[in-house]
Order: C-alpha cells, then structure tokens, then sequence
C-alpha cells in the first residue's frame, strides 16, 4: 500500500472517530510501528491531525456539541456497564451529586433503589426519577439556568448552590479525555459548573465510554489526577488506560476493579512489598537500558525472577510502545513474564538517567515493577499506588533525600 493510501485512510478514521491508536492502524494497514509514526508525523505537520502517545486525534478542538436526543442512545451499552460500576461504588446513606449527561443519567437508573440524597443538575435525571415507582432516593436540584437541548441546569445560581455542599461522591461526564488534556467539553459554561462540582466532592470521579479516550474539545474541565477514578468500558485502549494509571489516576472498566478506590489497591502495600534487598541508593547507570539491567541484577539475587536476560528483554518491549518516564524525574518500568516467581518491585536512586520523559527531565528515581504472567492487573495496581504517592512534591523529596533504604520505604507509608 502506499503512503499516500495509507494516510487517506488514516485521515477518514480520524475523521469518523475522532481518535485512532497505533496499535490499530498497524493491524489495519499492516505496516510497522515506526511507518505509521512517520505517516502520523507528516500528517501532523500538515495539520491533518494531532498525534498523541499511542495515536492521534482531530486537530480540530470541536465547539459544536450534539445535543442530548442525538446522544443518548450512543454506546448505550458501554454507558449501563459503566453505571453498574458507579453503582458499586455508591452506599446507602451517600450523598451523591450527578452531572448532567447520558451516561450520569444511567448511573441515576442503576442507584434509583439505593436510600441515599441524589443531588443533581439534570433534568432528564429529575423527571425519570419521578415516574419510578422504585426509586427510594432523595432528590434535590440545584436549580439555575435551564439550558434546553442539553436538559440541564447551569449558571451561577446552580453553581453557588454546589459551592455549599459536600457530597461524598461526584460523578463527571465529559465529551473527551485524554492524559495530555485531562476532562474536556465544547461548552465554556459547562466547563465551568462541572469544575464547581468537582471542588465540592470528597471523591471524585470521570464517567465516560471508551469512544471519547483522546478526544480533546474546547474547554478544559480539570486535569486527569483530579479524579479519583475513571470509570470507563473494557474497550478502552490499553495504552490509554496505562498511561491514566501511570499519571496516578485508577482506571475501572470492571467491578471488580472498584476495590481500587474503594478499598486502597486490593490490600496491597507497597511499603510491603518494597524491600530493602532489591534497593540501591547509588545506582550506577547512565541510560535506560542500564538501568533496568542493573535493578533486574537486585531481583535475580533475590530470588523474585528466574531468568534476569528474558526479564531485561520484557521491560525494554514495553518501552518501545511507550516510555514508562512519567516525568517529575520518576520512571516506572514494568514487566509481566512466566519468569517472575513472585510479585516484586527494585528501587534505584542516582543523579539521573537518560530516558525519554514527558517532561524532559531525567529520571533520579526508578521503581522496576515485575509480576507474575497469571497476575490479572496486579502491575497496573502497584504502578497506580506508586503513580498516587509520588505525585506529592513531599513524597519525592523524601525519597531524594532519604539517608537510607528503610527511610525510603518508610515515604510510601
């Protein structure tokens, strides 16, 4: 095929869903990785689109939203799984503050048999709970504005309404979502209620199907790690997910995942885990590929791998999809292989290592996450635990200084 062939077809996906991955446009065009970024890059150039960790969107930041009829029946599937995930989420006696939207109005079916007080801006919300001979909740709207097509409240009266309330849960809907971007709508004055919501809650979390992942519109509703969650449906890209997990933001696409949030990582301590014989404060590397061969050296010694070459191999595929240099001078490599005998992590410290970040700066600290190939998502629950700690400037700094190894695991507690 040829490249301008390719490029047409990548251009009508882009067009048709707002997004594309990678991965998919090698198995759809059967080329390699390294052809289709270059196909992205000169795309790109052209303001054809804009390219994204594993993928690309639109380069044109939508201002035009659908209105609600239009929406509602899209991925209605996808929006009632991620209602029966919210649902799980949700206990008698909360208090719970819906946003307006086609998939908060499905959560607000799926919780409708649930005593707890339903805080809400949407109409439609309202007005199905009212013909619900089941519904056991209590419902208060925060008044304001009605906005039509959107069958919402919106305004400062709703929003000085919000302003005097602490819910414990909050649930966001979003047009797009993406790393880079965080929660994102066409709407300016959406944008704005919806970041009132968000300052309200205790807990705080995005609902949205897997076709709005690296969609970006025109207003910036809050960056991702101001939610405690994203609830989203299996289809969402792996890539994606594993990028949210690694800027520390959890990722639910089942309800089994829910003890994520719920319950603090399914028991996990990464304290626990983290021990001082898979450490070093005087890391000796200068690259990337150093590094790991240096901390898969602690865990062979330990007995937590078998094969120290296999592994090494592992960690470095997983960088050819995306470097795992989150920036804020940490990186995370993982592996999952048959050659980990037990879930394990390697810490190493040094003036910094030549890996590629999103910020720029090297890495001084690294955290070598390996598992066993049978454990489901055990990798991606440790990465968040580390993601959700050290995102704290106190944290880092307390692992940069820390005199000893002890003091080290001593900052995760």
């Amino acid at each position: 095929m040829f490249a301008e062939q390719r490029k047409s077809i990548i251009i009508d996906l882009i067009n048709q869903n707002g997004s594309v991955s990678l991965n998919k446009l090698v198995e759809l065009l059967g080329v390699s990785k390294a052809t289709i970024r270059r196909d992205l890059t000169e795309l790109e150039q052209a303001n054809h689109l804009q390219r994204t960790h594993g993928g690309a969107v639109s380069s044109n930041l939508s201002v035009f939203e659908a209105d609600y009829s239009e929406k509602e029946l899209e991925f209605l599937e996808e929006k009632r799984h991620i209602a029966k995930i919210a649902a799980e989420l949700i206990n008698e006696g909360d208090t719970v503050l819906l946003d307006s939207g086609t998939t908060t109005f499905e959560i607000a079916r799926a919780i409708r048999n649930k005593k707890i007080t339903l805080i809400t801006n949407s109409a439609t919300i309202i007005a199905d709970m009212m013909h619900a001979k089941d519904c056991k909740m209590e419902i208060v709207s925060t008044g304001g504005i009605f906005r039509t097509n959107f069958r919402a409240f919106i305004g400062t009266s709703a929003e000085d309404f919000i302003r005097n309330i602490v819910p414990d849960k909050v649930f966001i809907a979003a047009n797009g979502f993406s790393v880079k971007r965080g929660a994102t709508t066409p709407n300016m004055t959406e944008a704005s209620i919806k970041r009132v919501m968000i300052a309200s809650g205790k807990k705080i979390f995005l609902v949205a199907d897997s076709s709005k992942v690296n969609k970006e519109y025109l207003s910036i509703i809050v960056r991702p790690t101001e939610f405690d969650g994203i609830i989203t449906d299996k289809k969402i890209d792996d890539l994606a997910a594993q990028d949210f997990r690694a800027a520390g933001v959890p990722v639910l696409t089942e309800i089994a995942c829910t003890t994520i949030t719920s319950e603090g990582d399914s028991g996990m301590d990464i304290s626990e885990i983290l021990s001082t014989e898979n450490m070093t404060l005087d890391l000796k590397a200068h690259t990337r590929e150093e590094a790991i061969s240096e901390l898969m050296d602690l865990l062979y010694a330990s007995g937590a791998i078998s094969d120290k070459e296999e592994m090494v191999k592992a960690a470095l595929k997983r960088e050819e999809e995306f470097s795992t240099g989150i920036g804020m001078q940490v990186a995370i490599p993982h592996a999952k292989s048959r050659f980990v005998k037990r879930a394990a992590i390697a810490f190493g410290r040094n003036d910094g290592v030549e890996w590629p970040t999103e910020d720029g700066i090297n890495p001084c600290m690294i955290f070598l996450i390996v598992v066993p190939l049978e454990a489901r998502n055990q990798h991606l629950q440790l990465l968040a635990q580390i993601s959700r700690k050290i995102i704290h400037k106190e944290v880092r700094q307390a692992i940069l200084n820390a005199p000893s190894k002890e003091c080290v695991i001593n900052a995760f507690k």
